[in-house]
């Protein structure tokens, strides 16, 4: 068996290779592509829309609540004047050949 001894200017370079190709094939594909894509929002972006989210729900909730009051004023309304001016049952009318019932005899 002959030892080969690369030459003296040499055997630096090919262990500097030698290390990083051991290297490269060590370090997993995702890391070698560098650093990880930025987020699409930052988080101030995300704060900021979250609040106006926030605010059209209440905006919302207020129409909501206001349209309910003005609905349940208009059926106040209604009961109101039915308990003002009720309606009025016609009077009772006997039919031909018996006598009034609001007649006493």
């Amino acid at each position: 068996m002959t030892n080969h001894i690369l030459p003296a200017g040499l055997a630096a370079p090919v262990l500097a290779a030698l290390a990083l190709a051991a290297l490269a094939l060590a370090v997993p594909p995702a890391a070698a592509q560098g650093p990880a894509p930025l987020p699409l929002q930052s988080p101030s972006e995300r704060i900021v829309e979250g609040t106006n989210r926030d605010l059209l729900l209440q905006r919302r909730l207020g129409e909501v609540e206001r349209q309910r009051r003005f609905e349940e004023g208009q059926l106040r309304q209604r009961i109101d004047r039915l308990e003002l001016f009720p309606r009025l049952e016609p009077p009772a009318v006997a039919p031909p050949g018996r006598p009034d019932p609001g007649i006493a005899r």
